[in-house]
């Protein structure tokens, strides 16, 4: 009986503790980058994401300020830093180059997420941005408001990024008809009849470290633990797992 009431008592204290370790400690690690290019990590939520033309499929968490990259089947490849912590934008061209925007600068790297330029641009309103015949993001204000920004790769003289569209794209056509779309916080690809082909999002195995689960299953060990330090409660629970002694009678 005495080992019922300390497990009782106890147990929901060491789980609390238990859980906010696991939460700080993750923010920790995934705070530098130093994380290893193999990690995957669960998808919190995310910012955009584009498809390259060889089929890989990058996405961008701002909670981890990494880019993660996929294949066509939607397998886990690598996990790349950002340039910085923010909102991160991401677009392809037709030649499989990759752009990477955070405030007032846009990123160029290649398919292994190698850095090839940097173009920053003093804007004080519209901060928009085309592709040049040499494959650079160039600074273009006032362009984005008047031309649609493309849901595919994008070819020289159209907008890479523009402020009249500040949130991430809902959808990615890619070269090969395919589509992919965003539903809350996955992506599906469809065939160009509806078929589903492939999902990308946190796998099944991760999906215990997904935010705000750590932090909210802390939060619901610690009412526990309160319940359960109501005496009437932790009485009620004693008896329930305590054996009855026999009647003599």
């Amino acid at each position: 009986m005495e080992t019922i009431k300390r497990v009782v008592r106890y147990l929901p204290i060491v789980l609390v503790l238990g859980g906010l370790f696991v939460f700080f400690v993750s923010l920790l690690v995934t705070a530098t980058d130093k994380l290893p290019v193999s990690l995957e990590l669960p998808w919190s939520s995310f910012e955009d994401f584009t498809q390259t033309k060889d089929g890989s499929v990058y996405v961008s968490l701002r909670f981890y300020d990494r880019v993660l990259r996929y294949d066509n089947s939607g397998r886990f490849l690598a996990s790349y830093p950002a340039p910085g912590s923010g909102y991160g934008f991401l677009v392809t061209n037709v030649n499989g180059r990759i752009y990477f925007r955070l405030r007032e600068s846009v990123y160029t790297y290649d398919a292994d997420w190698q850095l090839l330029a940097e173009s920053k641009c003093a804007f004080y309103g519209d901060r928009s941005w085309i592709l040049n015949a040499r494959g650079e993001a160039e600074c273009a204000p006032g362009a984005g408001h008047v031309q649609a920004i493309p849901e595919r790769a994008v070819y020289p003289g159209e907008v890479l990024f523009s402020s009249g569209r500040p949130w991430g794209k809902n959808h990615f056509d890619a070269a090969d008809g395919s589509s992919i779309y965003r539903k809350g916080d996955r992506l599906y690809r469809y065939s160009g009849d509806g078929t589903l082909l492939s999902r990308y999002g946190t796998p099944w195995y991760l999906w215990w470290a997904k935010f705000p689960v750590p932090l909210g299953g802390a939060w619901v060990l610690l009412f526990l633990h309160g319940v359960f330090e109501n005496q009437k409660v932790r009485k009620l629970v004693t008896r329930l797992f305590t054996k009855r002694k026999p009647d003599p009678r």
